[in-house]
């Protein structure tokens, strides 16, 4: 549950208090360490901290005890992400005990989060990975997902793209199950932004939030940033850049950082780390646009979350919602590449003051039909009276 590990925690946080508040009571088993809890962003209801976990596949020796314990109270287990130990054990355990007669199981729902994208196969900074999912999925995760009761997709696109990636792909049943975000904090984080996060730009800035990772794009945007700076016709309109999120420390995050400099743009793009809470909420008010370059989303909460404050958002055609957004005007999309990136930022450049405005006024209304917290709590309850007696 550490916020710091993605989406899957935030999406967590953000569901289960509404269930608890429609009676729906939830607990989650997390292999985190149980000395490191993280109090102050956890979920509202019972977490069972089992771990540490081990290894990048996250073994934890006790989980199969957990499930003899507790997981037959439950009517419903839903196992979050793929490629890792709890899907596996758990299958295992199912499995082990489905002769017996003296206890019921529960229904086991599986979410992938975007881990049956074809894009983690064929990218090609991928190879081996690919190749190590591939004998996974033979050994191991075709079972997991053809043993699971429903396999729940957050977008139509999710559901269609994992069909594509692996043959003998048979789930029993699939369901789609939109995100929500909750409704943004009204007060503004105290002290306002971090001073070297401001923005000097009289266009204001644009915001990158994410997870520090390849995967998310941001490597193409020093590039995108340095041609449009040295262009005459862009660069007094130029917004500045902020991109904010954690993981500056990896490999990956040390290169991005190093390339900025390089590129001498460091009085345009400035760096800081994840935001949380009143400090997330003023970022997302306070900036002009979101920018998503990424190269793989299977939703993009953050598109939410920036639209829940009016915010625009100006995201790849890898972001499994673009479409969605793009055409009930709460954005501007292209490709995921430094050509697609520029394209979308000359755009957003040359929209007037009042198109910018009928844009956020979309972005809003797209968030109040779509992407509130109880339009995702509602569906979510539909599903267990449509596949739970």
């Amino acid at each position: 549950m550490d916020p710091k590990t993605g989406g899957v925690a935030g999406i967590l946080r953000n569901l289960l208090p509404v269930l608890d508040q429609r009676g729906i009571t939830s607990e989650i088993v997390c292999f985190d360490d149980p000395s490191k809890a993280h109090s102050e962003t956890d979920a509202g209801c019972i977490i069972h901290r089992i771990g540490p976990s081990i290894g990048r596949w996250g073994k934890v020796k006790g989980f199969r005890r957990w499930l003899d314990t507790y997981a037959t109270t439950f009517e419903v287990i839903v196992l979050h992400g793929l490629w890792l130990y709890n899907g596996y054990a758990y299958t295992k355990w199912m499995k082990a005990d489905q002769d017996r007669r003296d206890h019921r199981k529960p229904r086991t729902w599986i979410m992938p989060h975007g881990m049956l994208d074809p894009w983690f196969q064929r990218s090609p900074d991928r190879r081996l990975k690919a190749l190590r999912n591939l004998i996974y999925w033979w050994l191991i995760e075709k079972r997991t997902i053809a043993s699971a009761d429903l396999l729940i997709f957050t977008s139509e696109a999710e559901r269609d793209k994992a069909a594509t990636t692996f043959t003998d792909y048979r789930p029993r049943r699939t369901a789609i199950l939109p995100l929500g975000v909750p409704e943004p904090t009204l007060h503004d984080a105290p002290g306002g932004w971090p001073q070297d996060a401001e923005s000097t730009s009289d266009h204001g800035y644009l915001l990158a939030l994410g997870r520090i990772d390849p995967k998310k794009g941001f490597h193409l945007l020093p590039e995108v940033w340095k041609r449009l700076s040295a262009d005459i016709r862009y660069r007094d309109q130029l917004p500045d850049l902020i991109i904010a999120g954690p993981g500056w420390e990896t490999d990956y995050g040390l290169r991005l950082k190093a390339r900025i400099d390089e590129l001498g743009l460091c009085d345009r793009i400035r760096t800081c780390g994840m935001l949380l809470g009143a400090e997330k909420w003023t970022a997302l008010r306070s900036c002009e646009a979101l920018i998503m370059p990424s190269h793989q989303e299977n939703f993009g909460l953050v598109a939410a979350e920036a639209m829940a404050c009016g915010t625009p958002v100006l995201l790849s055609n890898q972001v499994d919602i673009y479409q969605l957004i793009t055409h009930a005007g709460g954005g501007i999309s292209d490709s995921d590449t430094q050509e697609g990136i520029e394209r979308m930022l000359i755009r957003w450049m040359d929209t007037s003051t009042d198109e910018r405005l009928m844009m956020k006024e979309s972005a809003r209304k797209i968030y109040l039909e779509q992407f509130r917290i109880s339009n995702t709590a509602d569906r979510f309850i539909r599903l267990l009276e449509e596949n739970v007696a």
